[in-house]
């Protein structure tokens, strides 16, 4: 098959598909969709566009942009949870198609048919489209940039005299960045827009995934021929460099677990490893492309000075505008406790590991991880390979990979969300390999079957543990182990295939199973989870007595969504300063941990009592609500109102 007209529409259905089912149907989920979807209703109520408040207090956490389309959406849809969710899914939607756009230019349809379907069922792309939150701005603005990048490096792919499609070239090889203007307009436009959206990591992670990718095709072919030459003549003192490396990367682990400075410990390691290798550099052709002219002259062809300017044009007006609205109170907790503060020290307890985002990956990337091992022995030996005509793609590729994954697996904070926007590149690397393998191209026979053994097996394991699971945490939901007979039946099916010579069906089956589970997981499982989220009763119950709601030591952002108005929070510590409040109210209803009511209860009025209970969603605490009996209450308002 010479092309694919219909891959493309294949893939946006498919995705939309997978996005869009049942979106609105689960409640917001805490901590961050009750903050963002409420933020953008407390700005719009305000008609307030420029400061980010929620629960009647200055939200710092991300920049503008979010609650902006949010905003949009409530005005076109009304406030709810679609609306909430809406411009997550369009946008992760619009990175399916970019990221097919991507591979249509660097390899070819089938390649990008792979590549977006992939991507789009992917568990952690539908985590980010299916929750309100900037994650999916951020993905689909970096990846505008780099598809704006490849758009304007590569030249359009032709037809040969045979009516095959050339291989992609570059438009100018020497120099890698587009030469237009334009093109760096469109590029850092893009990036400027992610910066709207999630802060600084939208320009330097985008800029350093090209810069990268150019300190390398910008290497002189025949400088680096010498250096591999050289570096071949002398394998003895090439294999004590690296033994060094390594002992220096195990030392550096080690300091990072006794001392917690992750940050500190891996750039001191790269300043003692390049001390370590300064006198061998022609030996070892790889670093290369740091030397520092040729590293300032990479940073020259990509117009650094547009692309402060247009990033500046794009997002400073906001952040000048909030600044001076806040006092520079914003300016200051975001910069430097949301944003440095993430980098070097772990906040909120998100900390792990340096290899956490690969173990991340591996689940978050799944059902399309299993293929992880034969992947990657298929990648090196294509780079390996200079005269395959898709190097160039690969290597962009490993770029927006390596960057993400290193520059986060080096910050204190970790979060899996935080390297979604790798997970496009991901799906290049993994849309080429699934392709080959389609074809009967995939010579690794054995990675392919353990690959294939793996998805089966997860199957297996999901089914049988899922109906002890679910039955414990959530009795009544154990029907939701039959997800595993997706992977189950599908490894299964796909084994026959490939085992009797039919790489396309085998192929085709991985192809229509990915999608149904990650419908049924979105669609129906996570309604089913929400189904036993149990306190939001007493939320709903608190809003029908119309009093004075209010949260003692524990405040969930869901509750302040679903109450539609501020919810005073006291700390553990002010006890005073709650029961002063519940004396002032007429019908006070406040919730609290059980346990703290059973420490403070002698202290509060003698009318207050619970009302209700309900235990944590898979947590073993149990929630109250406390209020004054109903018959104080209204002896209360009939004092009031003899009063008047």
């Amino acid at each position: 098959m010479k092309s694919m007209p219909w891959g493309f529409a294949v893939v946006m259905l498919t995705a939309a598909v997978v996005l869009f089912t049942n979106l609105g149907g689960p409640r917001l989920w805490d901590q961050d969709e009750p903050r963002n979807a409420g933020c953008a209703r407390e700005m719009l109520e305000r008609g307030d566009w420029v400061t980010p408040m929620f629960n009647a207090e200055l939200r710092t956490a991300k920049p503008v942009l979010t609650y902006w389309l949010m905003m949009s959406a409530y005005a076109v849809f009304g406030q709810g949870e679609f609306a909430a969710r809406f411009w997550s899914a369009a946008l992760c939607w619009g990175t399916v198609g970019l990221t097919y756009l991507i591979a249509l230019r660097l390899f070819n349809a089938q390649a990008a048919f792979w590549a977006g379907l992939i991507l789009a069922t992917t568990l952690m792309l539908n985590v980010a489209g299916h929750a309100a939150t900037p994650d999916a701005p951020l993905i689909f603005f970096s990846t505008l940039a780099l598809a704006a990048f490849v758009m304007t490096a590569w030249k359009p792919r032709v037809r040969d005299a045979l009516g095959d499609l050339e291989p992609a070239e570059m438009r100018h090889p020497a120099e890698g960045f587009p030469a237009s203007w334009w093109a760096a307009l469109m590029i850092y436009g893009a990036m400027g827009l992610a910066v709207l959206a999630k802060g600084p990591v939208g320009l330097v992670l985008p800029t350093a995934i090209i810069g990268m990718f150019l300190l390398i095709v910008r290497l002189p072919q025949s400088a680096a021929k010498e250096e591999e030459k050289a570096s071949s003549a002398a394998p003895v003192a090439g294999w004590r460099i690296g033994l060094a490396a390594c002992l220096l990367i195990g030392v550096a682990l080690g300091l990072e677990a006794l001392a917690g400075m992750k940050a500190v410990v891996a750039v001191g390691s790269l300043l003692v490893l390049g001390l370590a290798v300064a006198g061998q550099t022609q030996r070892l052709a790889w670093l290369r492309p740091f030397a520092p002219l040729h590293f300032l002259k990479t940073c020259a062809a990509m117009r650094p000075a547009t692309a402060l300017l247009t990033v500046l044009v794009i997002a400073a007006p906001w952040f000048i505008w909030v600044g001076l609205r806040t006092n520079g109170e914003f300016l200051e907790k975001f910069f430097f406790d949301e944003n440095i503060g993430r980098a070097t020290s772990a906040m909120e307890g998100h900390e792990g590991p340096f290899l956490y985002y690969p173990i991340v990956i591996l689940a978050g990337f799944f059902p399309w991880s299993v293929f992880a091992a034969p992947l990657l022995i298929d990648l090196v030996r294509r780079l390996q390979a200079n005269e395959d005509p898709w190097r160039r793609g690969y290597l962009l590729a490993v770029c927006w990979v390596g960057v993400f994954v290193g520059a986060f697996s080096l910050a204190a904070t970790k979060l899996p969300s935080y390297v979604t926007p790798c997970y496009p590149g991901l799906a290049l690397l993994a849309g080429c390999y699934v392709y080959r393998l389609s074809q009967g191209l995939a010579t690794d026979l054995a990675w392919r079957r353990v690959a294939l053994g793996s998805l089966t097996a997860v199957g297996a394991i999901f089914l049988l543990g899922g109906t002890v699971a679910f039955g414990q945490f959530m009795p009544g939901s154990q029907w939701m182990a039959l997800f595993g007979l997706v992977p189950l039946l599908a490894g299964i099916g796909a084994i026959v295939c490939f085992e009797r010579g039919l790489p396309r069906l085998g192929a085709g089956a991985l192809a229509l199973a990915a999608p149904l589970l990650v419908l049924l997981v979105f669609s129906l499982g996570l309604p089913e989870v929400d189904r036993h989220r149990s306190p939001q009763q007493l939320v709903d119950m608190a809003r029908s007595r119309q009093g004075q709601f209010m949260a003692y030591g524990t405040l969930e952002p869901s509750w302040v969504y679903y109450t539609g108005h501020p919810i005073p929070h006291f700390d553990a510590g002010k006890l005073d300063e709650a029961i002063e409040r519940m004396r002032a109210s007429e019908d006070p209803v406040v919730i609290m941990h059980q346990a703290d009511y059973e420490r403070v209860r002698k202290q509060l009025p003698a009318d207050a009592v619970v009302i209700a209970e309900a235990n944590r969603f898979l947590k073993e605490e149990k929630l109250v609500l406390v209020a004054r009996d109903l018959p104080a209450v209204e002896t209360a308002r009939l004092k009031k109102r003899d009063e008047r």
